[in-house]
């Protein structure tokens, strides 16, 4: 399901999330697997959130602070109950100088090896302003942590893009990057050169609707969306 909305109200409370609380164990056991498996995971900031619905083009919900073990072990287990909380992230999609969506493909030690989707990272305390999640601060930061292109300074009109999989909501604005997809690859390569960073192995353009079947699925929802919705790259 992919829909638009013109504004996000996410209040983060202090409390920790009730799921949390009633799952440490076997959140714990599971971490510790996970983490023989693969040693780079990082037991970072996350949040889940509950009563997560939409009214008069406004989504709304309730944030807990977690933890990324937490949100691992919800992955595996969000279908188990109908009282399970919600995961919320949002993310880039960013639209290049020569018509494509700029797509980036996460390196083999990462947690979601080998996929391609938007660059885009989790929610954490620098997206929380005044006690409410930013979804612009996250795409603005995540833009230029992973890429080391800044987000364009122009305002930009898009709404807010929702794609709703698997018990996740992923939340994107559409944005015109002024960089071709060669351009935005060696802007990229330079980065890591620059930071070290090496969480991204590839840089590749969607330029049409037959090329988004290699995408993340909640990411292929948002470029089917870019494409049914585009008029000279933008909103219809």
């Amino acid at each position: 399901m992919t829909f638009q909305v013109h504004a996000i109200d996410l209040p983060i409370l202090t409390t920790r999330s009730r799921f949390e609380a009633a799952n440490r164990v076997a959140i714990d056991a599971q971490w510790e697997e996970e983490v023989k498996a693969n040693p780079r995971l990082w037991n970072g900031e996350q949040f889940l959130f509950e009563d997560v619905r939409v009214e008069e083009g406004v989504l709304r919900g309730i944030g807990y602070r977690t933890d990324f073990a937490t949100f691992l072990y919800w992955r595996r287990n969000r279908y188990s109950s109908t009282a399970m909380p919600t995961h919320i992230a949002a993310t880039t999609l960013p639209v290049t100088s020569d018509g494509a969506l700029l797509t980036i493909r996460m390196a083999p030690h990462t947690a979601n090896p080998g996929e391609y989707y938007f660059p885009a990272g989790s929610l954490d305390d620098h997206d929380v302003i005044d006690g409410h999640i930013s979804i612009d601060a996250n795409i603005r930061r995540e833009l230029l942590e992973e890429t080391g292109i800044a987000y364009p300074l122009a305002e930009q009109p898009e709404p807010y893009i929702v794609a709703i999989v698997d018990n996740a909501w992923h939340i994107a604005r559409r944005f015109d990057l002024p960089l071709s997809v060669d351009q935005a690859r060696d802007a990229i390569a330079q980065h890591q050169a620059a930071t070290g960073d090496d969480e991204t192995d590839a840089v590749e353009g969607i330029y049409k609707p037959e090329q988004t079947a290699k995408l993340k699925p909640y990411a292929r929802l948002l470029a089917e969306w870019h494409f049914d919705n585009m008029q000279a790259g933008r909103a219809a």
